[in-house]
Formats: C-alpha cells, sequence, structure tokens
C-alpha cells in the first residue's frame, strides 16, 4: 500500500462543546478541532459523559472519542497512538466543558490517572 504525503502541520487544538440534558450518561456533544496550517481537520461525534473509575467507582467526568454502532457493541472510530498526548487532550476538553457549565471536574488533573488503568483500545 502507498502512503500519500500530506506534509501538514498541526498548529493549534480547540474543542467545540455542546452541553445536552439527557437521561442517560452523556452530558455534552464533543467536536474536536486540529487547526492546521491551511485548514482545520474536524472529528466529530465525541462525548462527554459520567462514567464510574476506579475500584471506588468514583463517578467522573470522560471524554469518549466517536464510535460506530456493531452487531456486538460499540467500536472506537479515531485513535491516537500516544497515550498522553490523547490525556491532555481530553484534560483539555473536560476542562473546557467545566469552564462552560460550571460542572465539577472529579479528576482534578491528568497526573491523577493511572495510565495503566486506561484501556488499550483508546
Amino acid at each position: 500500500m502507498d502512503n500519500l504525503e500530506l506534509n501538514i502541520n498541526i498548529t493549534g487544538f480547540s474543542a467545540e462543546i455542546k452541553p445536552t440534558v439527557r437521561e442517560d450518561n452523556i452530558k455534552a456533544y464533543v467536536t474536536w478541532i486540529f487547526k492546521t496550517e491551511s485548514a482545520a481537520v474536524k472529528i466529530y461525534g465525541g462525548t462527554i459523559r459520567v462514567k464510574p473509575f476506579g475500584k471506588d467507582g468514583k463517578l467522573i467526568l470522560t471524554y469518549e472519542p466517536p464510535a460506530i454502532r456493531t452487531r456486538g457493541g460499540y467500536i472506537k472510530a479515531m485513535f491516537i497512538e500516544d497515550k498522553q498526548l490523547f490525556k491532555t487532550l481530553c484534560d483539555y476538553t473536560i476542562n473546557l466543558y467545566c469552564k462552560q457549565t460550571g460542572e465539577v471536574r472529579g479528576i482534578l488533573s491528568v497526573e491523577d490517572v493511572n495510565m495503566d488503568e486506561i484501556p488499550a483500545n483508546l
């Protein structure tokens, strides 16, 4: 398979947060925007959710990347190999949501996350 070289440099990152009121665990819909020298690359379909975390099941806000529904459940539709970069982008997104809504975050910062507890398929 041949690769197409694009030489795109990411110059910035932002997120569009659209809070929602629902009875399930979804708190907001998210679009990630990677700014480049020529145009923005937008990733639609992410969500901010309330989920239990850790052994005590403490409820926290999390970012969930877009997913595709299959017969067996959902498959993540995007993947960032660098887990620390992914967590940094999630941290930024959740902090932006909290700033917009006044909601309390749960986990204070990315340093509070045990990287070994993050599933490998994120």
